[in-house]
């Protein structure tokens, strides 16, 4: 159910149990989702398998690496501190800065003239339409890990690379 936002979530919930919403149910419920979710927001978060090699090569092949989320920016940065991660990152980009979110460019292209880095020079990374949708409005080149938050499957996507695991994302470059 996930994938879209809180607001999609709440309504894709009430769908999978049936329930009409009543005038102010998917916003109500959609305050209260965001509420507990700053509340617990970590606390079953786990990386992408393949995450920490892919970053960790990554950095030590002189590559900036970068985030772009619809999530709250705070929150951004509080998931990549509570990882151990935010070292790896030199730009952060989320919701609340006045940016439109994603698939809107605009996050995005931010991202990367903070890392000092032309779209036809970059990969976006991502597991969803959503994702690619962003990269291709910037015209960023885009990889797709399997097995995201998203209905149809990768590789019917339109991404330029689908990979199995972030581990083999850095085998684009070579």
């Amino acid at each position: 159910m996930i994938g879209g936002g809180p607001t999609v979530l709440v309504e894709r919930a009430l769908h999978e149990l049936g329930s009409a919403a009543r005038p102010g149910d998917i916003e109500r419920l959609t305050a209260s989702f965001k509420q507990t979710y700053l509340e617990q927001e970590t606390a079953l978060t786990t990386l992408f398998p393949g995450a920490i090699s892919c970053l960790e090569h990554l950095k030590n092949h002189d590559v900036s690496i970068g985030l772009c989320s619809n999530k709250p920016e705070l929150s951004c940065t509080q998931l990549l501190a509570d990882l151990g991660i935010e070292h790896l990152f030199s730009a952060i980009q989320g919701s609340g800065s006045g940016l439109p979110m994603k698939p809107n460019p605009a996050a995005l292209l931010a991202v990367l003239r903070r890392l000092d880095t032309e779209p036809a020079n970059a990969l976006y990374v991502g597991d969803s339409k959503t994702d690619v949708d962003t990269a291709r409005a910037a015209s960023v080149p885009v990889a797709l890990v399997n097995g995201g938050y998203t209905v149809a499957p990768a590789r019917a996507l339109g991404a330029d690379w689908v990979v199995e695991c972030l581990a083999d994302i850095p085998s684009i470059w070579q």
